[in-house]
C-alpha cells in the first residue's frame, strides 16, 4: 500500500530529528568551545581591569573632596562592581549572542598565527609587576630614542584598524559617570541633577578626546616595544578582514555592556548604603 505524501515526510522527519538535534548538539558544543579558546587566548582580563583601576587610582585620593570614610566606600564599592568574574561574564553573554560560526575556520587559524601569539603575550606581559618595571624602562628608553616615523605609523594603523580609540573614550566616559553619580548620593554638600551629570561627562569626555588618541600610542609603543614591526603588520591585516570586524565591534559591545552592568551594580550599591 502507497502512504500519502504527508505520512512519507512525516516519517522521514521522524527519522532525521534525532541526527538533526545530534548535529545541531555537535555545532553549539564547537562553537562554544571556540568561543571559550578565543576570550582565553585574547587578553580580555587584562584589557577589562585596565581602565577600572585607571579610575580607582584617580580616586583614591579623593579628588571630590568627600569625608575620608565615605571615599574609601566608594572605592571599595566600586571595586566589587567591576569584580573580574563579572565582568568575564557579560563579555561571554554578549560573544554567545552575536556570535557567527562562518568565522571559525578564521578565528582559529588566526590564533595559531605566531604573530597573534605574540601580540597577545606581550599585551598580557605588561600587566604584571615585572611588565609594570619594564614599562618604566621602555619609557626612558624611547625618550633616549624616539621611535621612527615607520614604527609609529605601524602602531597608529594597528589602532587604527580596531576601535581601540573610541572603545577607550567610551569605557572611561561610562566609568567617570559612574563616579560622579555616586558622589552626588554620597555629598551632604553637594547633589546633582541628571542633566547637570550629563554635562559634566560631555565635558571629562570632550577633554579626554584630545589626548587619548596619543596616549594610547604612548602605551602600544612600550607595549609592543619588543616585537617586530611585521608581526604587528600581520596582526593588524587580520582586523582589516570581515572576520576581524566582526571581532572588534562585538570585543567592542562585550566590554561597554560589562562596563555599563558593573555601573549599575556599583550605583545600585552606593544607593543602599544611605
Amino acid at each position: 500500500m502507497k502512504l500519502p505524501h504527508r505520512t512519507v515526510l512525516s516519517v522521514c522527519l521522524l527519522f532525521l530529528i534525532p541526527f538533526l538535534s545530534s548535529a545541531q548538539s555537535s555545532t553549539d558544543t564547537a562553537n562554544s568551545a571556540l568561543l571559550d579558546t578565543l576570550l582565553k587566548k585574547i587578553p580580555f582580563e587584562s584589557r577589562l581591569q585596565r581602565a577600572p583601576k585607571d579610575i580607582e587610582m584617580q580616586f583614591a585620593q579623593n579628588p571630590l573632596g568627600l569625608p575620608a570614610e565615605k571615599n574609601e566606600k566608594m572605592i571599595a564599592l566600586f571595586a566589587e562592581g567591576f569584580v573580574i568574574d563579572s565582568l568575564m561574564y557579560d563579555v561571554k553573554k554578549v560573544f554567545e549572542e552575536r556570535y557567527q560560526n562562518p568565522y571559525s575556520d578564521e578565528f582559529q587559524q588566526w590564533l595559531s598565527r605566531p604573530s597573534t601569539q605574540k601580540v597577545h603575550e606581550a599585551e598580557e606581559a605588561t600587566n604584571t609587576l615585572q611588565g609594570a618595571r619594564r614599562r618604566v624602562v621602555r619609557m626612558y628608553e624611547l625618550e633616549q630614542e624616539p621611535p621612527s616615523e615607520e614604527r609609529e605609523e605601524v602602531i597608529l594603523s594597528l589602532m587604527n584598524s580596531t576601535s581601540t580609540v573610541d572603545n577607550a573614550i567610551q569605557s572611561q566616559t561610562i566609568l567617570f559617570r559612574s563616579i560622579v553619580s555616586a558622589f552626588s548620593i554620597l555629598s551632604d554638600q553637594r547633589t546633582f541633577s541628571d542633566s547637570q551629570i550629563d554635562g559634566i561627562v560631555s565635558n571629562y569626555r570632550m577633554e579626554i578626546e584630545n589626548q587619548i588618541q596619543d596616549d594610547l600610542k604612548q602605551q602600544y609603543l612600550i607595549m609592543y616595544f619588543d616585537l617586530d614591526s611585521e608581526a604587528l603588520r600581520e596582526y593588524t591585516s587580520f582586523y582589516e578582514s570581515d572576520a576581524g570586524s566582526w571581532l572588534d565591534s562585538t570585543a567592542t559591545e562585550a566590554v561597554t555592556t560589562a562596563y555599563q552592568n558593573a555601573t549599575d551594580r556599583f550605583i545600585e550599591a552606593i544607593e543602599n548604603i544611605q
